[in-house]
């Protein structure tokens, strides 16, 4: 049986990489959606939503309204973020989602994100 291919895709973390990622996916067709903590600052939030709008993506409020419609939720936060971010992601994910943290932290960081 043919795997059925993704078609939403949430991204955590619209820095560098999830800026590259999320410009990449939408031009492939894929829907979606980012979050970034930098979309409630004052400071930074005019350059990140024009980012997200030259990249085609949707940005969300928040974490719950990002990852909702999403098959797969990739998370590329700071390593300083990250077990928080997989902490909150678990309390909202279902079943049937995939979770994939790109961070470059240690083995053990990765095994306690992942409980």
């Amino acid at each position: 049986m043919k795997a059925k291919p993704i078609q939403r895709i949430a991204i955590i973390g619209f820095g560098e990489v999830g800026g590259i990622f999320g410009n990449d996916f939408a031009k492939q067709g894929i829907e979606v959606s980012v979050f970034d903590i930098l979309f409630v600052s004052r400071r930074h939030r005019q350059a990140m939503m024009s980012k997200a709008r030259s990249c085609g993506v949707r940005t969300a409020e928040n974490l719950t309204d990002c990852v909702r419609q999403a098959e797969l939720v990739i998370s590329a936060v700071t390593t300083a973020s990250m077990l928080d971010v997989a902490k909150e992601a678990g309390t909202i994910l279902r079943a049937g989602q995939i979770f994939l943290d790109i961070n470059s932290a240690s083995p053990e960081t990765k095994r306690k994100a992942a409980r």
